[in-house]
């Protein structure tokens, strides 16, 4: 059982966890034997140049590169199966037949779902109406998708994994300063302001609270008084430094896909504090692996972030039970191979190209 996989990706300085997820499928899969390729596409500000722009993402060393400078450049190898959720960034710039020129030869398309009403409607419509498989991270895209008239059988869940030897507890849980962090993202759909009140507001009440928030880019907005920002911290520093210090993790989202962050937290030790946004279903069980509320609830967010603050046991007990969880439901290699188990199975369900099923 080995197949030869494409991913096209559209790789950028920055750390985005939708790219990372498809880099750590792909290390997955190169892991387990099989051949894959990453045409590391530009399609997003800041795109990479050299592999040295990502030196922080530890690539498996089998995996071929191509970095591609235009799409009138891209050259497609010979594959199985190719997986082409960036092309559809390229919807206003390329011709409305541009999907079919993609040769035979590529392999057989698939699609990774990792955000639904996220990118403008243009073209999510463009990709979610592509006749091929869509492989969902979490069930409420697979339910989203099927009410909006996708086919049943274009639809399959692929779960997310973690990288345990990384994310890890590296300080116990029982004993922490009253520290909050969460992920900064200006998306309107991240909903960081709500978060960003509901600190401050938990700072009102409780000035010994302390906070750091981190993020990929310069924050578009002012911190509140009393939290520190950290701008790309390396892995390291965000494991050991930001969530292996801090109490409580607090996720804002008005729609996540599925919230990579959150659960990097929780195998941290974080208590998590998170809105009921779509992904955080996979993992945030309410009272037990985490405080949920509803999304825009700026009070509600604060209440549940000061009661765990204000209730050790409460807090080592959820904390607890969320690590517990995601030790035991995610992991690369495992994700990997439920990967590897259905596009084995797709590549061998005979002849098709892009051209054909368009």
């Amino acid at each position: 059982m080995r197949v030869e996989v494409t991913f096209l990706v559209p790789s950028t300085t920055r750390a985005i966890g939708g790219v990372i997820s498809l880099y750590e499928f792909a290390n997955g899969l190169s892991r387990r034997g099989n051949r894959v390729v990453l045409v590391h596409l530009p399609v997003v500000d800041g795109h990479i140049t050299s592999l040295d722009d990502v030196g922080w993402f530890p690539f498996d060393a089998r995996i071929e590169h191509r970095l591609v400078a235009s799409v009138d450049e891209m050259q497609l190898p010979p594959a199985d199966c190719v997986e082409l959720t960036a092309l559809s960034f390229f919807a206003d710039a390329w011709p409305p037949d541009a999907l079919a020129r993609v040769p035979r030869e590529a392999g057989r398309p698939f699609l990774f779902v990792q955000a639904f009403r996220y990118l403008a409607p243009h073209i999510e419509a463009a990709a979610i109406r592509t006749p091929c498989p869509k492989l969902c991270v979490a069930h409420w895209m697979i339910d989203s998708l099927r009410k909006e008239g996708i086919p049943e059988e274009q639809l399959t869940f692929v779960p997310y994994g973690l990288d345990h030897a990384a994310y890890r507890l590296t300080r116990p849980i029982e004993d922490r300063p009253p520290q909050v962090t969460m992920l900064y993202n200006p998306h309107p759909v991240k909903g960081a302001q709500f978060g960003l009140d509901a600190i401050a507001e938990v700072r009102r009440r409780r000035p010994d609270v302390g906070a750091v928030v981190f993020g990929n880019r310069e924050p578009l907005v002012e911190m509140p008084p009393g939290v520190t920002y950290v701008q790309s911290p390396p892995r390291e520093v965000l494991v050991d430094v930001i969530y292996n210090r801090s109490s409580v993790f607090v996720c804002s989202s008005l729609r996540e896909g599925f919230g990579l962050c959150a659960i990097e937290a929780m195998a941290g030790g974080c208590a998590l504090v998170t809105t009921a946004n779509g992904g955080s279903e996979e993992y945030a069980i309410p009272g037990e692996t985490g405080l949920v509320c509803a999304p825009r609830d700026v009070t509600g967010m604060a209440d549940r972030i000061e009661r765990l603050l204000g209730d050790d046991a409460l807090r080592v007990r959820v904390a607890s039970a969320g690590r517990a969880l995601v030790q035991e439901r995610y992991d690369w290699d495992r994700s990997a191979r439920e990967l590897e188990q259905y596009l084995d199975g797709y590549a061998a369900g005979g002849d098709a190209s892009w051209s054909d099923a368009v």
